[in-house]
């Protein structure tokens, strides 16, 4: 099958999913069996007659290939699969362990799971972002309905893969094969998309679904059909449903096509079909808190009962100011060295592939360029500039790092068929003289049948040392070992999942709302926002009378949080402590039964 197709199947099915998926949530029936029904009936629906069998047969002919492929070359591919297979085995473990990242255990899979529980969009205030839109996180809560919360890390990861094969069809499409290989290779070899791969975090959702947008634009561009930019419409869409972030490129992407199509009606269409695919999210926030792009734009739109003024001043600083260089011309210009050396800055565990710089000289090659080379060098310095300028989290350009990617590709193409492949030119004979020699050899049977054999006793002590180092936590002892681990105050949340009729209110563990089996609040914002604690921390009776109020019986209180704050000596009057670790409290609400019942449990008492 062409890599096109699999790129453009898959990733529009990911986000025709998502749809089926929102309305379910909506009307209330985001079961397991009201689901099943629901994408049984559309593929049923979307099949028009013949494409089964086209499909079978396109099948049958990609499979056959594969097999004789490998039938004429497995004297090669089999010793180079036991050679690189203990690595792979080691690295696609990385996959496979719970989630522990911050955002993701914070607000992604908690929301997720609400939508699971509740089996439709109940709001929740007291997580993170209450009003957002969530096309991944609905893909989330399927699996989570269906699965576990480590699927969750998979299907974001295989968006990552989706957007490689992306990258290489459309890279094969404008230039060549090769260009399409090195562009996703550039895009998989950064640091950031690797760490995010490990991740149940949205982003790689997001950039699959604006390149998908690009490669539906390239593609109106380059043929001059329709039905491309219908399809832009509805993977922007989809892109604008996933995170805020995407209507910046909604928005370039409308001024591209209206330089292109040179009439306001194709952007009117893409717009439309944008608002269809993509605006269900933000009128649920109109209803909820009258803002559509709620917590941002609050003095436009107002602020709501969800977020004061206070809470989006924090979240205006940390977003526009926190992060980055000074937003200077100079500043600017030295970006590819602090991008590489100083990537700390950006925020994100992980930066760009260092193949990326390449693009950056690429404006001083852009005669070189074909047209559609030009406007998508154009493209990227456009866009890198309005981020630059603005939030300068690495992770809010993630969705440009396909198109640098392939941008970086051109580039590398370039010059080594303009001069390094010139340079190297005298050199070539000898290494196909070797190559040939290597391969007549290799094609006896009995060689390759002993390197096989002689690499399957060396790898086979890998494969024995790898699955012992790697210790996936593949049982629920296993599981909560490593969890303990990793998040701080799984330990104490584990004893207060004992009773989960037990309301909490946690102080400086905000990430670890997923594992709270229970109702969990308290956050930097919202209306459990830490503010009204530390107010009253070192008033034990005003505290207590303060959880009353909320019908909170626990209190989970970071040791770290008591570095600016103290405790009252009649602390021990009102609450009595449960547990505690090396990180935090458990504290249980005095004079409450249920308190005293988890208390006794705990403690082996009576």
């Amino acid at each position: 099958m062409e890599a096109s197709k699999v790129f453009l199947y898959l990733a529009f099915g990911f986000g025709g999913i998502s749809v089926l998926s929102f309305y379910a949530a909506l009307f209330g029936l985001f079961y397991k069996s009201a689901l099943i029904i629901i994408l049984f009936l559309s593929v049923t629906v979307s099949f028009r007659k013949g494409d089964l069998i086209a499909l079978k047969t396109e099948f049958r002919h990609s499979s056959g290939s594969v097999l004789e492929s490998f039938r004429k070359n497995w004297k090669w591919l089999l010793p180079a699969v036991l050679i690189v297979a203990p690595a792979l085995l080691q690295y696609l473990s990385n996959y496979l362990y719970p989630p522990v990242h911050f955002d993701d255990t914070m607000y992604h899979l908690p929301h997720a799971r609400n939508i699971a529980v509740q089996h439709g969009l109940n709001l929740n205030p007291y997580i993170r972002y209450p009003l957002f839109p969530q096309n991944f996180e609905l893909l989330y809560a399927l699996l989570l309905l269906f699965y576990d919360d480590i699927s969750t890390q998979l299907i974001h990861a295989s968006a990552a893969a989706i957007t490689a094969i992306g990258i290489y069809s459309l890279g094969a499409l404008t230039s060549s094969r090769k260009t399409g290989v090195i562009g996703a290779i550039i895009f998989l070899s950064a640091p950031l998309v690797q760490s995010l791969m490990k991740t149940a975090y949205i982003d790689l959702g997001l950039t699959m679904f604006v390149f998908l947008a690009f490669y539906c634009i390239s593609l109106w561009i380059l043929t001059k059909k329709i039905h491309w930019l219908y399809l832009a419409g509805f993977a922007a869409g989809m892109a604008a449903g996933t995170k805020y972030t995407a209507l910046m490129y909604v928005l370039l992407y409308a001024v591209w096509i209206a330089y292109e199509g040179k009439n306001i009606r194709y952007v009117i269409t893409f717009i439309c079909l944008v608002l269809i695919s993509g605006s269900p999210w933000y009128i649920r926030n109109v209803i909820f808190s009258g803002n559509p792009v709620f917590p941002f734009g609050d003095e436009i739109f107002g602020y709501s009962w969800l977020w004061d003024k206070n809470d989006a001043l924090i979240q205006y600083y940390d977003l526009l100011k926190a992060h980055g260089t000074p937003r200077t011309i100079l500043s600017f210009l030295t970006l590819p060295w602090n991008l590489v050396m100083h990537q700390e800055k950006f925020m994100d565990d992980g930066g760009i592939s260092l193949w990326m710089l390449a693009m950056f000289p690429s404006i001083f090659l852009i005669k070189r360029f074909n047209s559609y080379q030009r406007k998508l060098c154009i493209f990227v310095f456009a866009t890198t500039i309005v981020w630059f300028f603005s939030t300068q989290i690495l992770r809010y350009l993630l969705p440009l790092f396909p198109v640098m990617s392939l941008l970086s590709a051109y580039v590398l193409v370039d010059l080594y068929d303009y001069s390094i492949k010139k340079f190297f030119s005298g050199t070539v004979p000898t290494i196909k003289l070797i190559y040939n020699k290597a391969a007549y050899y290799a094609g006896k049977k009995v060689v390759s049948v002993a390197i096989i054999a002689v690499l399957l006793i060396l790898q086979g002590k890998d494969f024995t040392r790898n699955i012992k180092k790697i210790r996936l936590p593949i049982t629920q002892e296993l599981r909560h070992e490593y969890l303990s681990g990793n998040k701080p105050a799984y330990q104490l949340i584990k004893i207060a999942n004992m009773d989960p009729s037990l309301n909490i209110y946690q102080l400086k563990f905000e990430d670890h709302a997923y594992y709270a089996e229970g109702r969990m609040i308290g956050d930097h914002f919202g209306p459990a926002r830490y503010s009204i604690i530390y107010n009253v921390l070192g008033r034990s009776d005003k505290l207590y009378d303060t959880f009353l109020t909320m019908d909170i019986q626990l209190f989970l209180l970071n040791k770290e949080a008591l570095i600016d704050h103290k405790l009252d000596e009649s602390f021990s009057k009102y609450f009595l402590l449960i547990a505690e670790n090396d990180n935090g409290f458990l504290y249980g609400l005095q004079n409450n039964n249920r308190v005293m019942l988890l208390f006794h449990k705990v403690h082996g008492t009576s």
